[in-house]
C-alpha cells in the first residue's frame, strides 16, 4: 500500500505526512489514520476508500493519530496535531484542542469524548471493555488516563492510571497494547513499560529507541513485534515477567519499517507465532543490499552523455531510469524530434529491466527473430546501455 498519507503542493512542510495508525475491523478491512490528510479513512475489498471521519461539528480533524476497535463495531481515535507542519501552533488547526473521537458502528456520527489530554496518542480497552486506557505525548505530563466505559460507549470519570512524568529518560508517550490479562504494554521513557491492571509498573523491556506501533501477539500470549526507530524487533510475552529485558541483539536492520499488507492479515487472523519470530530473525540475512542510481548521479550521466552527443553533433534525447526500469532524469537537447522522447525511455528501460544493451533485441529482428518484438517492454532499437556496479 503506497500513498496513504498527503499529498498537496505544499507537502514538503511536513514532518509525518503518511498514515499513522491501522487497525482491522471483524470484516478484516484496514482502518487507517492519514496524519496528513487529517481524516480516519477505511479500506474496503475493492481497494477504495471510505472516510469515516474528517471534521467535527464542521472543522478539520487536526491529525489522527492512533486507532482502535470496540467490539460493538465503534472505532475509537485520538486527534493531536503531531501530523502538522507546526503542531500545536499551526495556522492550519481548527479545532481548539486535541480530543478522543468515536465514530459509530453505522459510521454516520462522530463523537467528541473527551479533551482532558494535550497529546492524546496510544489507546486500548480492557478486557471485557470496562475500561479504556489512553496515553498522553507531553514531556510535561506523562501519564495515562484510565475511564470507564458506559453502554453507550462514552466515556466517563477519567483518571489519571499511571504518572511517569519524573522517570528518566526524554521520550514522552506513544503506543500502547494491552495483553488478555490486562497488562499495558507502554512505549515510554527508556523503553517499553509494561504495567498491570492494578497500576503497579512489572518491568520496562529496553530496546533500541521504541517509538510508537505494538503488532500481534498481546491478547493470545503469542510474540509481539514492536516498531523502533531503527528497525521491527520481536519480543516474546514471555519477557514480560522480567524487570528489565535489552532486546538489540534481535534488531531487524530495516531503516524504513514497511508492513507489509499480507503480513499484516495473517498476523491477524491468527498466524502460526513461529513465522513471526523466524521472519523478523532471518529478515536481517535474508535482505540484500545493492546501489542505487541518485539524481546525483544521473545528472552526471546525462552531462557525460550530451557531451560526447555535442562532440559527434548529433541531436538526442537523454533518458536514464532506474534498475525498475523507472524514468530518473530526461534531457531532450534543441532541435531533437519529440517522437525520440518515448523512443530514448524505452531503450534505457529494455536495458535496465533486461539487463542488456537494446542494440541485442535490434540484431535479433534483423538475424530474423522476430519474436523478439513480442517481448514485454522491450524497444529492440540500438541506443539503450545497461549501468553495471558490483557485477549487477
Amino acid at each position: 500500500m503506497t500513498k496513504s498519507g498527503y499529498r498537496g503542493m505544499d507537502i514538503g512542510e511536513y514532518g509525518q505526512p503518511g498514515s499513522n495508525g491501522l487497525t482491522l475491523d471483524k470484516q478484516g478491512r484496514l482502518a487507517i489514520n492519514q496524519h496528513g490528510n487529517r481524516r480516519v479513512v477505511r479500506m474496503e475489498k475493492n481497494g477504495q476508500l471510505t472516510v469515516l471521519a474528517d471534521r467535527y461539528e464542521g472543522k478539520r480533524l487536526n491529525s489522527p493519530n492512533d486507532l482502535v476497535y470496540k467490539s460493538d463495531g465503534a472505532l475509537y481515535f485520538t486527534d493531536p496535531p503531531f501530523g502538522l507542519p507546526k503542531f500545536f501552533d499551526d495556522p492550519r488547526k481548527e479545532l481548539p484542542y486535541s480530543g478522543v473521537f468515536r465514530v459509530a458502528p453505522d459510521g454516520k456520527q462522530v463523537q467528541l469524548l473527551t479533551t482532558d489530554l494535550r497529546g492524546p496518542n496510544g489507546l486500548a480497552f480492557s478486557p471485557g471493555e470496562k475500561y479504556f486506557y489512553v496515553d498522553d505525548w507531553d514531556p510535561e505530563k506523562k501519564i495515562i488516563m484510565r475511564y470507564e466505559v458506559k453502554s453507550d460507549g462514552a466515556l466517563s470519570n477519567g483518571k489519571v492510571f499511571f504518572d511517569m512524568t519524573v522517570a528518566e529518560g526524554e521520550d514522552a508517550l506513544d503506543g500502547m497494547k494491552i495483553d488478555q490479562k490486562g497488562n499495558l504494554y507502554v512505549s515510554g521513557p527508556g523503553g517499553l513499560w509494561i504495567i498491570s491492571p492494578e497500576g503497579k509498573h512489572l518491568g520496562t523491556i529496553v530496546g533500541p529507541s521504541i517509538r510508537t506501533i505494538l503488532l500481534g501477539g498481546m491478547m493470545t500470549g503469542r510474540p509481539f513485534i514492536c516498531a523502533c526507530k531503527d528497525g521491527l524487533i520481536p519480543y516474546s510475552a514471555e519477557y514480560s515477567r522480567n524487570t528489565s529485558f535489552v532486546a538489540s541483539d534481535f534488531a531487524v536492520g530495516i531503516r524504513d519499517c514497511v508492513i507489509v499488507w499480507r503480513w499484516v492479515m495473517k498476523m491477524f487472523s491468527g498466524f502460526a507465532p513461529a513465522f513471526l519470530l523466524f521472519a523478523a530473525t532471518t529478515l536481517q540475512a535474508e535482505l540484500p543490499t545493492k546501489k542505487v542510481l541518485t539524481l546525483g548521479m544521473a545528472k552526471r550521466l546525462v552531462a557525460a552523455a550530451e557531451a560526447e552527443a555535442k562532440k559527434r553533433g548529433a541531436t538526442v534525447v537523454i533518458a536514464v531510469v532506474d534498475d525498475g526500469g523507472q524514468l530518473i532524469l530526461l534531457e531532450r537537447l534543441d532541435d531533437t524530434q519529440v517522437a525520440s522522447v518515448e523512443v530514448a525511455i524505452g531503450k534505457a528501460r529494455t536495458a535496465a529491466i533486461f539487463r542488456r544493451p537494446s542494440k541485442v533485441f535490434e540484431d535479433q529482428v534483423k538475424n530474423g527473430r522476430v519474436a523478439a518484438l513480442a517481448l514485454p517492454g522491450a524497444t529492440p532499437l540500438q541506443g539503450g546501455i545497461p549501468i553495471t556496479v558490483e557485477a549487477r
